[in-house]
């Protein structure tokens, strides 16, 4: 059984023992990751999993005034890379939020500038662009809409908001076992079939290229890309996914004028990028790239830049008690199978 299991967490963190697991499994350091800020929602008008993808403004004000009082620093991502260079030791967070929404301008940005720290945006050029459908707004948007579904020649039944729930989990698993040109006929015929706008999502929540264009302007926040589409990586040939990853960085650069040094791999768990990917971003020069694999940094993580893990905090994991679990390494998936550092 996990040290991390629920029967032992709550006394583990009550008596303060839980520290005695960040020798071991703490690292130097957790960069945290996020997508959506957004007030509460009416739950009736949303699923589980785009709720997931969310915290609210109170939480992540909450969680940034807990990282100082415990005395952690919170460090850019220029000094994730220096401090791994350096191999020094404090503790450090950082805060790391994929994609591009508007959210992240409008409600994160203004925590982290009350506090004069740093905050890192990872942006998809598509969002801008408003070039991207972003399915996973889509499928809600179908799934709370109609009483069934029709994907990939099969019907799901959706009538009740479980069956919604769980039509999503399906419908999300299934798009990531596609390559691109399969997503692109699956959604017309979606769009087509349902009569939906397949770029109102990304043109509703996504920041434009002057809110971006002025945010980036600000020392504290750095910006990395995320590639061109948001696309699968590992279902591309070689050269198609080095491009989407170098392309990214030329329109940022490009549009922003400042150099870009970091990147993050789309979806970025274990099923679809590796060692391929890995070797594309270190060829490409990055200082640092992130993936999604749960684990915090270590000193041998400097030998690992092109894939550093990072902890999600949304959804039902936003709560304080959640991040001390993730930066002590007592989190179950940290610790198992007992892997401190945390690559491919």
């Amino acid at each position: 059984m996990s040290l991390s299991s629920k029967w032992i967490w709550p006394y583990l963190y009550r008596s303060g023992a839980h520290r005695v697991l960040e020798s071991l499994y703490g690292g130097v350091g957790t960069l945290l990751e996020f997508h959506r800020v957004r007030e509460p929602q009416n739950d009736g008008a949303q699923l589980r999993g785009t709720k997931n993808l969310e915290i609210t403004p109170a939480f992540l004000d909450s969680l940034v005034q807990h990282f100082l009082q415990k005395g952690y620093d919170v460090i850019s991502l220029d000094d994730v890379y220096e401090r791994l260079s350096e191999a020094r030791s404090e503790r450090f967070v950082a805060f790391t939020f994929d994609d591009g929404y508007k959210d992240q301008g409008q409600l994160a940005y203004p925590i982290f500038k009350k506090y004069s720290l740093p905050l890192t945006i990872y942006i998809a050029t598509g969002f801008p662009d408003r070039n991207i459908v972003l399915w996973w707004y889509l499928f809600e948007d179908i799934l709370l809409n109609h009483s069934e579904i029709e994907f990939q020649d099969q019907t799901y039944s959706a009538k009740t908001l479980e069956e919604k729930n769980s039509v999503f989990t399906i419908l999300n698993q299934k798009m990531l076992g596609l390559n691109k040109e399969q997503w692109n006929g699956l959604l017309t015929t979606l769009c087509n079939k349902y009569r939906c706008d397949p770029f109102k999502y990304v043109t509703e929540s996504a920041m434009n290229w002057e809110e971006l264009r002025a945010l980036s302007q600000d020392p504290l926040v750095t910006i990395g890309c995320h590639t061109v589409t948001h696309p699968i990586l590992n279902r591309m040939d070689a050269s198609t996914a080095r491009h989407e990853i170098d392309q990214s960085r030329k329109i940022l650069e490009h549009r922003l004028g400042r150099k870009i040094e970091h990147f993050a791999y789309p979806f970025g768990g274990r099923t679809v990028v590796s060692d391929r990917e890995f070797g594309i971003v270190k060829e490409l020069g990055f200082k640092t790239a992130v993936t999604t694999r749960s684990g915090n940094i270590f000193r041998n993580h400097a030998r690992h830049k092109e894939c550093l893990p990072r902890m999600n905090l949304s959804g039902p994991r936003a709560t304080l008690e959640m991040a001390e679990k993730i930066v002590s390494g007592a989190r179950r998936d940290a610790l198992f199978p007992f892997q401190r550092v945390i690559t491919a």
